[in-house]
């Protein structure tokens, strides 16, 4: 795709007989000051007072916070069993035996794969 330059662009403007449309500084500056004057079209009673989002806001942090706070108090104590079990194991890798020990005090499984080579996969 070939790229056109700006005098092209100008000239086929120009041949169009499009105008720049450009002003000058002075309307430009006074254009913006007029708009920058303007007042907000909506009333005040349509806008919140920034102390009022504030309190919102604030309100629902609390509420959040508290939440929170309760769920993990109550978290304990609702009878959740956070122990797992290994209920089946498939070992791909050549292997001679699959020990599995649930340590019920650390709340945890251990699964140990025994005669494995250690460096079968790494032919390098």
């Amino acid at each position: 795709m070939k790229k056109t330059s700006w005098t092209e662009v100008a000239t086929g403007l120009q041949a169009r007989n499009v105008s720049a449309g450009r002003r000058d500084a002075d309307a430009f500056a006074r254009d913006f000051a007029a708009r920058a004057r303007m007042v907000r079209q909506d009333g005040p009673e349509s806008r919140q007072s920034v102390p009022m989002v504030w309190f919102k806001w604030s309100a629902v942090s609390v509420a959040t916070v508290l939440v929170l706070l309760a769920g993990f108090i109550m978290w304990p104590s609702a009878g959740v069993n956070l122990v797992t079990h290994v209920k089946s194991l498939r070992v791909l890798a050549p292997h001679s035996g699959v020990i599995i020990m649930d340590d019920e005090s650390g709340r945890g499984t251990v699964v140990w794969v025994t005669g494995m080579d250690s460096d079968g996969g790494n032919k390098g």
